[in-house]
């Protein structure tokens, strides 16, 4: 256990061979689809950008226009790392709890949204189940994985030697960076 918490397990893919699983998830597309199109601002230091629109369609059927972004320029970028460096030093200090917490709530924040998030990887990128829904036990996979990666690291575990892997530690500085994904 780190710091009271259960050890590490993978989050358990739907069995989708049961027909609860496959109604859960034909429940959760149903309802995606009753609120599409999804709106999704583009935040720089708390405020929303406001500008051109990306347009997100399903590739099953391009008509149905599956989420709006706002286009972020690249003063937005620079706007976004600056005020990200500005936070750093916040950030760092945070104890390293509290950041575990933060990762853990985010998965739960994750877990119970897992139906929905599934379902607009079906929209939005014509994943099958399967696949959609492992991508969102990935995504609480890591959450959970790191949560507990950053007290081991804070209690002088520096290193992780994860089964099957050997891993070095080096130290190298480290910044604010913008990725576009």
């Amino acid at each position: 256990m780190t710091e009271g918490l259960p050890p590490f397990t993978n989050e358990p893919v739907a069995e989708l061979r049961r027909a609860a699983e496959r109604e859960r998830l034909q429940a959760a597309l149903a309802e995606l689809d009753r609120r599409l199109p999804l709106r999704a601002p583009s935040v720089v230091d708390g405020r929303p950008l406001d500008g051109a629109e990306l347009v997100s369609t399903d590739p099953a059927a391009p008509d149905r226009v599956v989420a709006l972004a706002t286009r972020a320029t690249p003063d937005d970028a620079r706007a976004a790392v600056q005020a990200a460096g500005r936070a750093f030093g916040a950030w760092a200090a945070t104890p390293a709890a509290d950041r575990a917490a933060a990762l853990r709530r985010a998965a739960a924040w994750v877990r119970d949204r897992r139906g929905e998030l599934a379902a607009l990887c079906v929209r939005e990128c014509a994943k099958p189940w399967a696949e959609a829904d492992a991508d969102v036990c990935e995504a609480i996979d890591f959450l959970e994985f790191y949560a507990r990666g950053a007290l081991a690291l804070d209690r002088g575990h520096a290193l992780f030697q994860v089964p099957g892997e050997r891993n070095a530690l080096r130290y190298a500085p480290r910044g604010v960076t913008a990725v576009i994904a």
